[in-house]
């Protein structure tokens, strides 16, 4: 699920958070808004996240898979810590 708005965007989808990051976009603030699920911002200043995101649904993402995997293993990290 994403949502967005002009300032921030919205995920809880741990992949595409990964692929944003691992694309250059800065890390996002966490929000647990029901306690269990996890919900990435990301802020849009000085970073085009629909076109990384259009590119994410519809298979057209690249980008370097060791990068990403680190940035998905960092988010999986700080979820379970729950920040």
């Amino acid at each position: 699920m994403a949502q967005s708005n002009i300032d921030t965007f919205r995920t809880s989808d741990t992949v595409l958070a990964a692929y944003l990051i691992s694309s250059g976009c800065n890390m996002p603030t966490f929000d647990f808004p029901n306690g269990n699920k996890a919900y990435f911002l990301f802020s849009r200043e000085n970073f085009d996240i629909d076109t990384y995101v259009n590119n994410f649904n519809s298979g057209r993402a690249i980008g370097n898979i060791v990068v990403f995997m680190a940035a998905y293993q960092n988010l999986i990290r700080l979820i379970k810590d729950g920040r």
